[in-house]
């Protein structure tokens, strides 16, 4: 799909990298150089509503990664966000009840909505793919769980330890 950017989708100044669309269309992921994923309001891209200001456009920054943000995807039932950086971090968001917050001494307003981190995998120097359903081994009962899928839409990976 080719789509033209609205001017106010930024990210400081620096690239984006990615782009992706929430399952439903309420929202729509980016992901840039200047190391932060943002979540915007599709509402606001509709033409009859762009030029609206009493429609909040960014609902979300987040600061978590270290480096360029060069992979954004929602899971497929969109309460997810998966993130991967040159930081070698995947990063899975979660939005949580409440209102967000903001950066100490950015000036920036609070985040319309609260994203946290719900899990970190470290060290991915390879892709992240989905290749079949996970299963997970359980100690406890001595017995292979159910088969689950990953919310990472994408899901085959290598660390530096090779595992």
């Amino acid at each position: 799909m080719i789509a033209e950017k609205p001017s106010w989708v930024r990210h400081e100044g620096m690239q984006i990298f990615s782009i992706d669309v929430q399952p439903g269309g309420f929202r729509f992921v980016t992901g840039g150089g200047d190391h932060k994923v943002r979540i915007w309001n599709m509402k606001s891209v509709c033409r009859d509503v762009e030029n609206d200001d009493s429609t909040q456009r960014l609902l979300a920054t987040l600061r978590d990664h270290f480096g360029s943000v060069n992979c954004v995807r929602w899971a497929k039932h969109g309460r997810y966000v998966a993130s991967g950086s040159d930081d070698q971090v995947i990063l899975i968001h979660e939005r949580k009840p409440g209102s967000g917050t903001t950066e100490f001494g950015s000036g920036e307003p609070p985040d319309i909505e609260n994203w946290k981190v719900a899990m970190t995998l470290r060290g991915h120097t390879a892709d992240v793919e989905r290749d079949e359903p996970s299963r997970k081994f359980s100690r406890a009962r001595n017995q292979f769980l159910p088969p689950f899928s990953s919310t990472i839409n994408g899901a085959k990976h290598a660390n530096r330890t090779g595992a």
